[in-house]
């Protein structure tokens, strides 16, 4: 489960959890990709690094995202696979 908060327009602040119990998932890579199955030669996500790594408590942030449409997925070695998430960024 990904929770995300928007602040500011251009920063995503969120925290992986698990579904079940809602214990906070340490060492998630949450990405951050062009809506699934929309990779987009000159979108503005290729000059930027949208891949972190949650912390102990389960939270991630992005900083200087642009408007667009994105989808996020947050995996962890030895759980299924991640699911994408749309979401629209708006400013």
């Amino acid at each position: 489960v990904l929770r995300l908060e928007m602040r500011g327009g251009a920063t995503i602040r969120g925290t992986v959890v698990l579904k079940e119990t809602s214990q906070p998932l340490a060492n998630a890579v949450v990405d951050i990709l062009p809506p699934f199955g929309g990779y987009r030669p000159n979108s503005p996500l290729l000059d930027l690094n949208l891949s972190d790594v949650t912390d102990a408590s389960g939270a991630f942030v992005f900083e200087g995202i642009p408007p667009g449409r994105y989808s996020v997925t947050a995996s962890l070695p030895g759980y299924t696979h991640p699911i994408p998430v749309d979401f629209d960024l708006l400013m």
